[in-house]
């Protein structure tokens, strides 16, 4: 009976302890990290001002000030809108910067994933508003430009914010002024022709063709095919797809909205949608150097294959799409284009669907004053 005790206390001792254990560590951790988040509420003082007086959040401590980035390489850590503060025993102390009810301190760690029960601290300033925040925003945008002239995220966050102003004419100066110092930008050489004047328009579009002859690249020609292409002007979005069939599908530019074979889809989609059936042909050609995209490629060579009465080396590419393995066809409709095959239906227009089209492409995104670098935009640092 004795020894039945003694077993039921070690037990008791081995599930309980580490509950135990675990629990006062949580306490500990948890009084800690009030005190760190005490300590630390100057540097989120300075972050939440810098937010009042630009409508911005800080690319860095440095940026708020040279005390903050000097106390701060040591033990904090600033990004994505984040400080992150280290603590003892592998605990982190987070201040998530959201601008709503979210915002505030939360633990991270082993058995630590909560928010403080802190209030998120406001600012000690009034926050600017109207004309005095539009000179305030665009202010910090140049002196971010000025420190890295060749960060092209500056540039893009400055002209979105731009359009949402509505003032196209500043648009316009500044894709000229970034032109100049990214000369092989396509946002800037884009967004000279979307947003020249009327009067002088056709000779920036013929620069906007210069340029991209200067950087060829698939992407590059697709730029200007789709200019061209919202523009209403189809004939010369075709050609510039015929030039673009002569490049490989690769990504060439770092801030792309898109992989590489998306732009290729999407070109594709076009080419076969406005009949160009041997356009079709080249543009898979020089895009099924990547596999994995293998399917959507024999798809519209199918699609093609049959407008043009090839209806042998149709029903090989929708065989071969249809039983390669891996993931499923992005491109719907797949069924009725394999019927129209079979009963050898030249007639017969495949509606591949908005799925594999950009139709919300834009030049500029939609502007976020509180968007973060892209990770690995290391000239913007």
């Amino acid at each position: 009976m004795r020894r039945c005790r003694k077993y039921i206390v070690l037990i008791a001792v081995a599930i309980l302890g580490p509950v135990i254990c675990v629990g006062t560590y949580r306490i500990l951790m948890h009084i800690h990290l009030m005190s760190v988040a005490d300590a630390n509420r100057s540097i989120v003082l300075q972050i939440c001002n810098f937010r009042a007086s630009f409508g911005l959040l800080p690319l860095g401590l440095w940026e708020v000030s040279s005390a903050a980035a000097q106390d701060g390489a040591a033990r904090v850590q600033y990004y994505h809108n984040q400080l992150r503060i280290r603590a003892s025993l592998g605990a982190r102390l987070v201040y998530r910067f959201t601008g709503d009810s979210a915002e505030g301190w939360y633990a991270d760690g082993f058995a630590l994933s909560y928010r403080l029960p802190v209030d998120s601290i406001l600012p000690s300033r009034t926050p600017a508003a109207g004309d005095a925040l539009i000179r305030a925003r665009l202010a910090a945008y140049d002196r971010r430009i000025a420190a890295s002239p060749e960060c092209a995220w500056h540039h893009t966050q400055k002209i979105a914010y731009l359009i949402q102003l509505n003032r196209t004419s500043d648009v316009f100066r500044h894709c000229a002024s970034s032109a100049k110092i990214l000369p092989g930008w396509w946002r800037a050489r884009v967004g000279l022709a979307m947003f020249s004047p009327k009067s002088s328009r056709s000779s920036y579009e013929d620069e906007l063709q210069e340029w991209a002859d200067a950087y060829p690249a698939f992407v590059h020609y697709w730029y200007v095919s789709r200019y061209f292409r919202d523009m209403g002007r189809t004939n010369e979005a075709i050609a510039a797809l015929r030039l673009a069939a002569k490049y490989p599908v690769i990504s060439v530019d770092r801030d792309e909205e898109f992989v590489p074979n998306a732009f290729a889809l999407d070109a594709t989609a076009f080419a076969y949608q406005e009949k160009q059936y041997r356009l079709v042909f080249s543009i898979t050609d020089c895009w099924e150097a990547d596999c994995s995209y293998e399917g959507e490629s024999l798809v519209f060579r199918a699609a093609a294959y049959l407008a043009t009465g090839s209806y042998d080396e149709a029903d090989d590419s929708i065989g071969r799409a249809v039983h390669r393995p891996g993931r499923k066809l992005l491109v719907p409709a797949v069924d009725s284009l394999r019927a129209a095959i079979i009963r050898r239906d030249k007639s017969f227009v495949f509606q591949p669907g908005s799925s594999v089209t950009l139709d919300e492409w834009n030049a500029f995104p939609k502007y976020d004053a509180y968007q973060v670098v892209p990770i690995g935009v290391k000239e913007c640092e």
